[in-house]
């Protein structure tokens, strides 16, 4: 007897109409019913976890990053009155420094102050190498947290990844199981255990295999040796106190990472803070069309969260971390994926960041590459904004700028927020045109914020 087949959409449609469905499976072999719920909140549950992974080292990785600014501000400010100190004695000693050698007869109240210079540069040296130290060491433990955190979440939602004969339960274990659950957890501890043990280049190849990311993307896309760099340098100054050693500098070279750090100096460390933060966000990608059943999610990575977040590096002045993004999204192979208004906007958010590294040659091609023809006037407006042209910067400006919008407006309108903190219309802002029409539509002056 030849067994039926449901239509794909017929279930789909269903789907959409209830938060949970239940499957009543009735076994071909003996006939016995299985019941099987499923929840079609999954996919907002794994956003939540995605984006729960990704704040936590997002915002861990920025109080870092403000602390070691912070340090720094102070250590320079320390290093400066030290100077000033340094020349006063100089100049009231009347020191020759073009002398190698100068001998020099003190008071009690002068060695005070001599001592206490000393003194003070010893402290600011001691202090900037251990916050440098520091500061690397658990920028890297954030980084390995981050790893520990995905493979979790990637283990939990693919049940796939348990087909692993290595892994084997003895009796006594088995008996301290009182579910599938717990035996589940226990095996994906097992597993992430042993990437965590293994070096780092073989975490990001079982990292990189789950999320189907092959060899070519893995080198294209990510900035793998400069994290393998900063792990090589975080166990010199675990175990070295930061001196180069030749273990330091044969992983160098077996990874083809160039610097000119010397054996037996002292390295320091400089913040490095964007390159796991491009990382983060490549991976968080990934994990996203990995995971993710949604129809939609596509566009709802590349649009509501990269372009999001790219919007965010162009307003912070990190230009060329935007347009690495840039260019990783729009270069991806799931670009074809993205319909036609997301592209456009990473496009013109890439020809922005070109035009405030002044570089309008780029910015000129990104523009005549597409067709303008069919766009909504939103992105004619951009277009104008680009390229300066104030006239039809304001006549588009009337047309798409509205005072309240609605859900249904945003991929054609924008409102009062938009228009003043998207840095694209940074220069517009600025003209008579801006300002009249701003008040032609908001019915009050625009105040420019410095």
């Amino acid at each position: 007897m030849k067994k039926k087949s449901l239509r794909i959409d017929k279930i789909k449609n269903f789907k959409k109409k209830y938060d949970f469905v239940i499957w009543v499976l009735k076994s071909w072999k003996n006939n016995k019913y299985k019941i099987v719920l499923e929840d079609q909140n999954k996919d907002i549950k794994i956003e939540n976890q995605i984006l729960g992974i990704y704040h936590n080292f997002y915002i861990n990785l920025n109080k870092v990053d403000d602390f070691f600014k912070l340090n720094n501000s102070i250590l320079n400010d320390a290093e400066q009155e030290k100077e000033k100190i340094k020349d006063w004695f100089f100049v009231s000693n009347k020191i020759d420094e073009s002398k190698d050698t100068v001998i020099l007869g003190l008071s009690k109240k002068e060695f005070k102050i001599f001592e206490k210079n000393n003194r003070e540069k010893n402290i600011i040296w001691l202090w900037d190498n251990i916050i440098s130290k520091s500061m690397l060491i658990y920028f890297h433990s954030l980084f390995e947290n981050f790893l520990i955190k995905t493979l979790e979440l990637i283990y939990n939602n693919s049940d796939k990844q348990f087909n692993d004969d290595n892994i084997k339960f003895t009796f006594l274990e088995l008996k301290e199981f009182w579910t599938i659950e717990d035996a589940k957890k226990c095996i994906i501890n097992q597993k992430i255990s042993k990437t965590l043990y293994a070096s780092i280049d073989k975490q990001f190849d079982v990292l990189f295999d789950l999320l189907w990311i092959n060899k070519y993307e893995n080198k294209k896309d990510f900035p793998i040796k400069d994290l393998i760099e900063i792990s090589l340098r975080r166990n010199l100054f675990t175990h070295e106190d930061g001196i180069v050693n030749d273990i330091y500098i044969n992983k160098c070279i077996e990874y083809w990472i160039e610097n000119n750090f010397e054996k037996w100096k002292r390295i320091i460390f400089e913040n490095e803070y964007m390159v796991y933060y491009e990382f983060l966000i490549k991976i968080v990608f990934y994990l996203w069309i990995k995971l993710s059943e949604e129809e939609n999610k596509f566009n709802k990575v590349s649009s509501n969260f990269i372009n999001n977040k790219i919007f965010n590096m162009i307003k912070e002045g990190e230009l060329e971390l935007g347009l690495k993004i840039s260019n990783f999204i729009l270069e991806s192979k799931f670009i074809k994926n993205v319909n036609e208004s997301t592209k456009l906007m990473l496009l013109l958010n890439k020809a922005l960041i070109y035009k405030m590294n002044s570089n309008n040659e780029e910015v000129y091609k990104i523009l005549k590459s597409i067709d303008w023809s069919a766009q909504p006037n939103l992105f004619k407006l951009a277009r104008s904004v680009l390229l300066e042209d104030w006239e039809d910067s304001g006549i588009f400006m009337l047309k798409v700028v509205k005072k309240d919008l609605k859900d249904e407006d945003w991929e054609e309108y924008i409102w009062s927020l938009q228009l003043e903190t998207w840095p694209l219309f940074f220069e517009f802002k600025n003209t008579d045109i801006f300002k009249k029409n701003y008040k032609k539509i908001f019915k009050k002056d625009f105040i420019l914020d410095v």
